[in-house]
């Protein structure tokens, strides 16, 4: 898995946030809305939102976890979700 960090917000006020890239999952993409649903458990059978026909497709996936105060606080987070074996939920 990599990451990266980031801040939010403006020059002093905001917060930080890090990105997981988890790598790639299967995923159900709409083709009307062009929404994205995980594969967990059990496909769906059409677009919950519009209703339309969907595709089976294996995309990228990311998890991001924000609101941290300070940049060590969010480089910690983020390295102890690195050394762990699962993905960051």
């Amino acid at each position: 898995m990599r990451g990266s960090i980031r801040h939010r917000g403006g020059d002093r006020a905001g917060s930080w946030e890090y990105n997981v890239d988890v790598g790639k999952a299967d995923a159900q993409r709409c083709a009307v809305c062009n929404r994205r649903y995980w594969l967990e458990r059990k496909p769906k059978e059409s677009c919950p939102h519009c209703g339309g026909e969907l595709h089976e497709t294996v995309e990228r996936r990311r998890v991001t976890q924000g609101g941290f105060r300070t940049q060590k606080e969010c480089q910690a987070a983020l390295a102890k979700v690195l050394t762990s074996s699962g993905c960051p939920r």
